[in-house]
């Protein structure tokens, strides 16, 4: 047996100060190894648990996003769809005004030939026939007093800005009682204005 005065009191407050790394340790190795595994999976659990919110919080975010994102495409769509009807009969109204002008200017251009040639004709020119194809070629037959009179016509057919491309089909005389006079026949284009 040792006696008190042997002892070192240093040692023993050595020990007694000392952390877990050079104290004693009366757990067993198992019962460590147990709380070492709680410790680890209960930091795992709250590790865990953050990265399960943030992941959360995030999806919660983008899908808000879209949620709005669709919200705001059904509220357009609505409005389309009500300015598509409002829309509907206008755009109806337009075709039908843009047909009747369509139809309206076709007839207005023969009607405006005829006005044409009426004022241009002179007085000593009958003409006997007239006639206006699809695509505003002009046939037009009379008489003339001389072939002198039909080419002065031309003349001032060309200088119209009604008509183009002026040409004669044919001119012959012959006696109608006992005068002398032209017949002609004249291919006219009418200008689409």
């Amino acid at each position: 047996t040792r006696r008190s005065s042997d002892l070192s009191l240093n040692a023993l407050a050595g020990v007694a100060l000392a952390g877990e790394e050079k104290g004693l340790s009366f757990i067993l190795p198992e019962i460590q190894i147990k709380k070492s595994i709680r410790d680890k999976t209960r930091e795992l659990i709250i590790v865990g648990s953050f990265t399960v919110y943030i992941l959360f919080l995030s999806c919660a975010i983008f899908l808000g996003k879209i949620y709005n994102q669709q919200a705001y495409l059904r509220r357009l769509t609505q409005n389309y769809g009500r300015i598509e009807r409002q829309m509907g009969d206008l755009m109806e109204q337009s075709k039908k005004i843009r047909f009747i002008k369509d139809y309206l200017s076709q007839r207005r251009l023969p009607m405006l030939a005829i006005s044409q040639l009426q004022r241009m004709v002179p007085d000593n020119m009958l003409v006997n026939f007239m006639s206006i194809s699809q695509d505003y070629a002009i046939t037009l037959r009379g008489q003339a007093v001389d072939l002198a009179d039909v080419f002065k016509f031309i003349a001032n057919l060309e200088k119209s800005n009604y008509f183009y491309d002026i040409k004669t089909k044919n001119t012959r005389k012959k006696k109608v009682k006992n005068e002398e006079v032209t017949d002609f026949e004249l291919a006219i284009k009418l200008r689409e204005k």
